[in-house]
């Protein structure tokens, strides 16, 4: 989307939702995850956030300005537990990103193979030890 676009949308969501009105929060959820509580306003602006985020992320990558863009976590209008302090735009797409994560070789398949085996190893022997234990009793 070109940046005249976004400026207009962003002005838009701004001018027309008040910061008294707003509130939008992010909260730890049942240790399970995370839920945004918000109200219409709230999500709107947020947004407004977003977007304006989204404009200034090609001056970024272009290595223009800083590297990230902060994000104003102490207006009164954000709340909650968890503080998102800002975004970090990238060039890569999602494929790129998932294929940098570490992959299994056969170096960690056998530490976890030789982890398991030791440990029923160390089972079997404490059961025969028991088992020999209670005959010897009785």
């Amino acid at each position: 989307m070109e940046e005249h676009l976004l400026q207009d949308i962003i002005d838009r969501l701004e001018s027309t939702n008040s910061i008294n009105d707003a509130y939008w929060g992010l909260f730890e959820y049942d240790g399970a995850g995370m839920n945004i509580e918000a109200n219409r306003q709230g999500l709107e602006l947020f947004a407004a956030r977003l977007l304006r985020a989204s404009k200034d992320a090609r001056k970024i990558v272009a290595g223009e300005e800083k590297n990230t863009i902060l994000l104003d976590h102490q207006e009164e209008w954000i709340d909650g537990e968890l503080v998102i302090r800002g975004i970090k735009p990238i060039l890569k797409n999602r494929d790129q990103i998932f294929r940098e994560f570490p992959q299994r070789n056969w170096k960690d398949k056998i530490f976890e193979l030789g982890c398991i085996s030791s440990l029923l190893f160390f089972l079997v022997i404490f059961l025969v030890g028991l088992f020999t234990t209670i005959n010897w009793i009785i």
